[in-house]
């Protein structure tokens, strides 16, 4: 089968929309110390071009470093189904000339703001980087989620596909990870989806 590794960059499992943590509380800040050493998490107002598409990131923030100057910014937007899990996506935002941070990149559903974790560690090597995950709950359906997040990167970077833009081949298994995330995705939306539904209130 076949896999369009550009609609990849950002979120490739079949999940719930997760939305920025309403405030940063001393476990987001936890979370964030697992990714780095020093972190300073904080929100970023979201403007997209308007010639941007949804997941591109890295390629909308250097082209506007082209044409209007500044840096990108590269790190983590934080995303959390409350009391259910918490992750880090790998990400960029463009640092303007004035010093500004601004999130560049459309978001599905559209939200006004994003938690941004500056990463000078790791700066974009043309590659996709795993989500870092925290499970906030006990429930083996939330934990075996959180490993086929890891699984289907696995198998998306698997070898040379490390370093592939555009379609690539993946093996079966990748379907059936995703066959399997999806029926566990639906079971945890009947048990937690109204949690979602009152962050998304704050975040659009």
């Amino acid at each position: 089968m076949h896999c369009n590794l550009a609609s990849v960059e950002a979120r490739v499992l079949v999940q719930p929309t997760m939305y920025p943590p309403k405030l940063i509380k001393p476990y987001v800040v936890s979370f964030c110390r697992s990714i780095v050493r020093d972190p300073t998490p904080r929100f970023v107002p979201v403007r997209s071009r308007p010639d941007a598409e949804v997941r591109s990131c890295f390629t909308t923030v250097a082209r506007q470093v082209r044409e209007s100057g500044g840096q990108m910014s590269t790190g983590w937007a934080i995303w959390e189904w409350p009391d259910v899990i918490i992750e880090g996506e790998y990400h960029c935002v463009w640092l303007s000339p004035s010093g500004d941070e601004i999130d560049i990149t459309p978001k599905d559903p559209a939200i006004k703001r994003i938690l941004f974790l500056p990463d000078a560690v790791r700066p974009y090597g043309g590659f996709q980087r795993d989500n870092f995950r925290k499970v906030l709950c006990n429930d083996k359906d939330v934990l075996r989620m959180a490993e086929l997040g890891r699984l289907i990167h696995e198998e998306l970077n698997r070898g040379e596909l490390k370093h592939q833009h555009g379609e690539v081949v993946v093996r079966i298994q990748y379907a059936r990870y995703q066959e399997e995330n999806a029926a566990i995705v639906a079971r945890l939306a009947k048990r937690y989806g109204h949690r979602l539904a009152e962050l998304a209130k704050h975040s659009v």
